[in-house]
């Protein structure tokens, strides 16, 4: 009677084994590869947290989103040719005309208005665009 009762559960488990579908699982995700950050926009984080370390201010982190953002603000500027802030809901400073990366850094760091956006924050994301008539330069803190 023993062996027949183990020899049912044995039975049982493998019928129930053998009707468990694995087609239904989806397969592994891909594992997605960040893009290497472009060096010019490493430059303007570098530039913009040696300003704060001057200040005693810890450095603002590179936020992915943010760098989009500011990089769509900048593509936008240089396609329609507008020089305007964006509605992004972060504090921005935008800067036309020199094509290196401190030019635009130091002109913001003589506006008052535009330092102290560069000061404050812990978040930021850059964009540029260089083209023959000059660059278009956008930071975005939060």
């Amino acid at each position: 009677m023993n062996f027949l009762k183990g020899g049912l559960a044995v039975v049982t488990v493998t019928i129930v084994l053998n009707s468990i579908s694995f087609a239904d699982v989806p397969p592994a995700l891909p594992q997605l590869k960040s893009k290497p950050i472009d060096p010019v926009i490493k430059q303007l984080m570098k530039l913009q947290n040696a300003e704060r370390a001057r200040y005693g201010i810890a450095p603002v982190k590179m936020h992915p989103k943010m760098n989009v953002q500011a990089q769509k603000h900048a593509e936008w500027m240089a396609d329609t040719g507008w020089y305007q802030h964006s509605a992004l809901p972060w504090m921005e400073i935008i800067y036309y005309g020199p094509r290196r990366a401190e030019d635009a850094i130091n002109g913001w760091i003589w506006s008052r208005a535009h330092h102290g956006i560069m000061l404050s924050g812990r978040q930021a994301g850059y964009g540029y665009v260089v083209d023959e008539r000059g660059a278009y330069w956008v930071v975005v803190v939060k």
